[in-house]
């Protein structure tokens, strides 16, 4: 029993973390957009403020996932995580957040 509730909280958790992160990327695709049309800046403190607030998300997903994961899959979840980490540095450097 307490086996299969790890299973599952571990996927909610899994599936609710990878879709805020899907959600930030997109909003941060749609406003580097914007931003580029309109040839303004103003919208770089929104930017900044989803880029953190996705790198606080990543952090306690892994938090999460490390503890209700069992020590077999660790490598397997750093890696889930690490590959994570890099897509959202990757398209938050094209949207010109980080220089």
């Amino acid at each position: 029993m307490r086996r299969e509730i790890r299973i599952v909280l571990s996927w909610v958790a899994l599936g609710v973390g990878t879709i805020m992160v899907i959600g930030s990327l997109i909003e941060i695709l749609r406003i580097s957009d914007a931003q580029q049309r309109s040839g303004f800046a103003s919208s770089a403190g929104l930017l900044h403020g989803l880029v953190m607030g996705e790198v606080v998300v990543l952090v306690l997903l892994a938090v999460a996932l490390l503890y209700v994961v069992g020590k077999r899959r660790l490598m397997i979840l750093a890696g889930v995580v690490f590959v994570i980490g890099l897509v959202d540095v990757i398209f938050t450097a094209q949207a010109g957040v980080i220089p």
